[in-house]
Parts: structure tokens; sequence; C-alpha cells
């Protein structure tokens, strides 16, 4: 599904050319199977090109978050690896991923079916598109800096207790997992080391 970023005075131009809206997302999108060049002045310039390449065991990691808008709590997922290869350079360490902008294309269909929460979307914060948690409950973004920067953050567990009750998923057990993302390194650790480590079943 392509998201669109349509502004309110343009919303009945963009739905004259067939565009529909997501009451859930809260977003307007192109219909499968419709030509999305028609709508080439709301699309956001999606990252085209993989920046980093995911050693194995790769994982889905998921967490709750209490969300700063209606303060009701939500899941909020992330991805994390054993290892990062950046300018061909190995760096053997558990990491998790922030401000993921590119999936490949049979893991962006999974996320998109299983987690559809977890979509691109516009972050004020960063001036950037990337994939950003929504409440489950009002929709409100919930940004990868507070997730992963602030201290008892969803993915920034200050104690072991809170580490464990973290879902590391593992979606691939060897070789490489190709996105475009950051990594986040230190506190991450303790995710890998306490959370709950379980095998994805299909």
């Amino acid at each position: 599904m392509i998201l669109l970023q349509v502004p309110f005075n343009e919303k009945e131009e963009a739905k004259a050319l067939g565009a529909r809206w997501d009451a859930k997302k809260k977003k307007w999108f192109v219909p499968e199977g419709m030509d999305a060049s028609k709508f080439e002045k709301w699309t956001p310039d999606y990252e085209k090109e993989f920046s980093i390449k995911a050693i194995s065991p790769f994982y889905l990691v998921k967490s709750k978050e209490p969300c700063w808008k209606c303060e009701k709590i939500s899941e909020v997922i992330t991805f994390a690896a054993e290892g990062v290869i950046e300018d061909d350079k190995e760096h053997k360490e558990f990491v998790t991923f922030v401000y993921v902008s590119l999936l490949p294309e049979k893991l962006a269909t999974f996320i998109a079916k299983k987690y559809e929460n977890y979509f691109i979307d516009f972050s004020k914060t960063t001036q950037s598109y990337y994939y950003i948690n929504h409440c489950m409950h009002c929709s409100a973004l919930l940004g990868d800096f507070y997730l992963h920067s602030e201290p008892d953050g969803a993915f920034f567990p200050m104690s072991e207790q809170a580490a464990k009750e973290i879902e590391l998923i593992e979606l691939k057990e060897s070789g490489y997992i190709q996105l475009s993302a950051d990594t986040a390194y230190g506190y991450p650790s303790m995710i890998g080391e306490f959370a709950s480590k379980i095998k994805h079943k299909p």
C-alpha cells in the first residue's frame, strides 16, 4: 500500500483521482492496481537503497509503551541483529535498529499484514519519513527517539526485569538482511542478554 501525504485543502482532488482514505491509519492511499503516477505530487520521497546489512540471527523486537496522547499502553516494534556490516566492515555486537526507512519486500509485506500500526510516516522531529510506531488506540505517532533514547523507553530498559519483558522474535536464523536504518548501541545489549527469545512460527 502506498500512503500519501495529502494536505487538507487537496483531499477532494486526491479523492477525485481515486485515492482512498484509511480510517485507522488516518492516511490517504493508492488502491492496489491503480496507476500510482497520478498521485506523484502527494507521494513521499521514500528511501530507495539499502544502507546496511544486518547479521543474523535477525529479530523482530516487541515491547510496550504508554501513548503520550491517550496514555493507553500500546504494542511497539523494531528490529535487532547480532551485528551489522557497514562500508564492508563487520561489527559483531548486538544492535537494535532506529529510523528504519527501507525493508526487503518480503519483510515489508509481513510487517504490513501482522503489525499494521508500524508503517512509514513523516516525522516532524527528524523531518524525514521512516517506519514509525503508532498508538494502537488513537493512532498518535510514537517516534523512535522516545522509544530508543529515553531511559525506561520501550527499547531502553534500565533493569534486567524491564529487559525480560521485551520479546525477541527470531525471523532469520542465518545469513544477512538488508535494510536502510541507523543502529542503537549500548543499552540494546541488555535486550540481547535478558529479553525473551522466541522462534517465529509462520
